[in-house]
């Protein structure tokens, strides 16, 4: 039996795509909400393939420069300077 695993909001494990797909795609999703499970599954369907692969290629690239900011400051807390 497979078991789920979650992860935590701020997670340093999170990939790029964990720190702006999904809230991304909640946004799109429930513009208007959904009544049914079967609707929402059809919804995340069809809005995740309108995303782009430039959208994607820009959010990896914000990713690398979160990395970069890191870096900058000595891997200390660095939102302030986003």
């Amino acid at each position: 039996m497979r078991e789920k695993i979650g992860h935590q909001t701020r997670s340093p494990d999170l990939t790029p795509f964990h720190y702006y797909f999904w809230g991304y795609l909640q946004s799109k999703v429930y513009e208007i909400k959904p009544e049914k499970v079967q609707e929402l599954r059809q919804r995340i369907r069809n809005k995740a393939a309108l995303i782009s692969a430039k959208f994607n290629r820009r959010a990896i690239s914000a990713f690398y420069q979160r990395l970069a900011y890191c870096q900058e400051v000595n891997r200390s807390y660095f939102q302030n300077v986003l």
